[in-house]
């Protein structure tokens, strides 16, 4: 390969390779700043800053990574938040009893509740700027908000830690750090920000992929949550769990530039009738699988050691434990993939009957049955997975 293939092969993957090493950029960060609050705060201190992360995590992404990837499927390049402010601030309403009762039942200080809403407020809106920046194909933008977000993170750890050492003055940092993101992106980027009238359909889409989004990011970061409420001194365990799941998040990473460089590709194709649409489908599931397969293999081989490596040596879940965690990042990965025809194709009512299918078999196992919560993930994780795969096949067979 000479050097004008390599220059042309860039080029033609410019986008996916800017958002990839964003992503990169910005899981390092985290990570960075995790492993450096690590040096301030007691074990049970520590317990109660990953928790609280757990928590904001699947609110936030649970609740609004939908809008991003309505916005992709979207077949408009305007600009207008009306929509995701109003159902982020119904949706955080709707949400405060099960932030009320996760906060009671698990030690943490229910004024740490105002610090997680702003967190996920902020994120409601960076996600309509993701998925605004992908369907226009601004790769550029899209990274630097992900690398600002970062930076942020770690630059209030340091800045927080050296001041007032204490885990409030965390949790109050890791929760603003979005938002401070997003103005200095807004004023970088001089992005206007347009309210428009509703759109029955984008809010029918966002909401079904809401549901979605809950329940895969309960998957990938309730372990913790679930450990925590059924033993409240379950320090070390609970922590050891979001470490593996941090690890785990790395296979997430691959999700957003795929998505990036499918979802809108696809609702051109698809709104024109075109067999390339269906075609580039197969191969955005294909990608995943692979990806997936190398995943788990380089897990069960090294996983352990890059978490001791990262964090620290007293980690004590297994090797076969952190295996089984990677598994349900990977389930959650191929889901999500298949369920890419269902939402260019406006059929996104199937993927939320699909998902509440998978976690009211979660549930009815998890309090029936004594297995081990990990298991039950997986079960359920692969029940969906199995569901949306042979619903796209009988879907793209009738049209």
């Amino acid at each position: 390969m000479n050097s004008t293939q390599l220059k042309q092969i860039i080029n033609k993957n410019k986008s996916l390779i800017f958002i990839f090493g964003a992503l990169l950029v910005e899981g390092f960060l985290i990570l960075i700043s995790l492993r450096l609050v690590e040096n301030y705060l007691t074990q049970k201190e520590y317990s109660d800053l990953t928790l609280y992360y757990s928590i904001i995590s699947i609110v936030s992404f649970g609740l609004f990574a939908g809008l991003e990837q309505t916005r992709q499927s979207n077949n408009s390049k305007k600009f207008n938040i009306y929509n995701s402010l109003r159902f982020s601030i119904i949706s955080l309403f709707f949400i405060l009893p099960f932030l009320f009762y996760i906060f009671q039942n698990t030690g943490l200080k229910n004024t740490f509740i105002i610090f997680a809403n702003i967190y996920a407020l902020s994120y409601s809106i960076q996600f309509e700027i993701f998925g605004f920046t992908s369907f226009t194909n601004k790769f550029k933008s899209y990274s630097y908000l992900k690398i600002i977000d970062g930076l942020m993170k770690v630059i209030l750890v340091i800045v927080l830690g050296y001041r007032f050492n204490s885990l409030d003055s965390f949790i109050v940092g890791y929760s603003i750090a979005p938002t401070l993101a997003l103005i200095i992106f807004t004023l970088k980027n001089k992005i206007k920000i347009k309210i428009s009238q509703n759109d029955k359909e984008k809010i029918s889409s966002y909401i079904n992929l809401t549901i979605q989004n809950f329940i895969c990011i309960f998957y990938l970061y309730g372990l913790p949550i679930t450990e925590s409420l059924k033993n409240k001194d379950a320090v070390f365990i609970s922590t050891d769990i979001f470490f593996a799941q941090a690890y785990a998040q790395i296979l997430q990473f691959c999700l957003a530039p795929i998505q990036f460089l499918y979802l809108p590709k696809l609702t051109r194709e698809l709104s024109n009738k075109s067999n390339f649409g269906m075609r580039k489908i197969f191969e955005g599931s294909l990608l995943a699988l692979l990806i997936s397969i190398f995943y788990l293999i380089f897990s069960y081989v090294v996983g352990n050691d890059i978490i001791k490596l990262v964090f620290f040596n007293d980690y004590s879940l297994s090797k076969e434990d952190t295996f089984l965690i990677s598994l349900i990042s990977v389930l959650i990965l191929l889901t999500k993939t298949s369920a890419f025809y269902l939402i260019v194709s406006r059929k996104t009512k199937y993927i939320a009957i699909i998902l509440l299918i998978g976690f009211i078999f979660f549930v009815i196992i998890f309090y029936l049955f004594n297995f081990q919560t990990i298991y039950i993930f997986i079960m359920s994780c692969t029940v969906s997975l199995v569901i949306i795969f042979f619903t796209n096949l009988q879907l793209i067979k009738n049209d």
